[in-house]
């Protein structure tokens, strides 16, 4: 019988990820995370919610994962704008949704 060295792929634990969304609203921007944490910006404020996405990876530095949602009738350039935000904040996977959660 062959003797496996180490975990394999199946036996090995993915690292445990909250979904974090970047909700950009008619009024501002919403952070949330699925485990039910909220945090809401009124108006677009570029550097309030750099600040905040600045916060978020802080206490969780691998983070590394947002999917940013919008609401209908959003401007586009605020959809780009956050999205650049949430890059400069060190979110490198950045994945749109079709709606608002």
């Amino acid at each position: 019988a062959q003797r496996s060295h180490g975990p394999t792929p199946v036996d090995a634990a993915e690292p445990s990820e909250a979904r974090l969304t970047l909700a950009v609203l008619q009024g501002g921007y919403e952070l949330s995370r699925d485990t039910g944490e909220r945090q809401r910006i009124a108006g677009h404020d570029a550097r309030a919610l750099q600040a905040m996405l600045d916060d978020w990876r802080k206490v969780d530095e691998h983070a590394g994962h947002v999917t940013v949602a919008s609401e209908d009738g959003v401007r586009y350039e605020a959809i780009v704008t956050a999205m650049d935000i949430a890059a400069g904040a060190g979110f490198t996977r950045l994945d749109l949704a079709d709606h608002v959660p």
